[in-house]
């Protein structure tokens, strides 16, 4: 399943799959970054500020609990790198700042 049919199956789930898509999501944002980011920033249903709120959510608070330590530190730093003049800089910062506040436990 691709990521754009993930965010559909998300959107018209009533919740029953929202942990394994997000676990998902975040798998891919791990090995995938720059596509991932370019298919959240691009995807329609992302549109919807709740469902987008909803996804960065999801992916912050999976990430602590995806990848090797050595792929969630490239990812990070990836993340960290993106300039604020780039396109995918301020869903990058969003999802940072989700994984960040997850990973500290508040």
């Amino acid at each position: 399943m691709e990521t754009s049919q993930i965010l559909e199956e998300l959107k018209i789930s009533d919740g029953g799959y929202t942990e394994d898509c997000f676990s998902v999501l975040s798998k891919r944002l791990v090995e995938f970054p720059e596509d991932t980011l370019c298919i959240l920033n691009h995807n329609k249903l992302m549109a919807d500020t709740d469902f987008e709120a909803l996804v960065i959510t999801g992916i912050g608070a999976e990430l602590p609990y995806i990848g090797a330590a050595e792929e969630k530190d490239t990812l990070y730093k990836y993340l960290k790198s993106i300039s604020t003049d780039e396109e995918y800089a301020e869903i990058a910062s969003r999802i940072l700042d989700k994984w960040l506040s997850e990973s500290d436990g508040s």
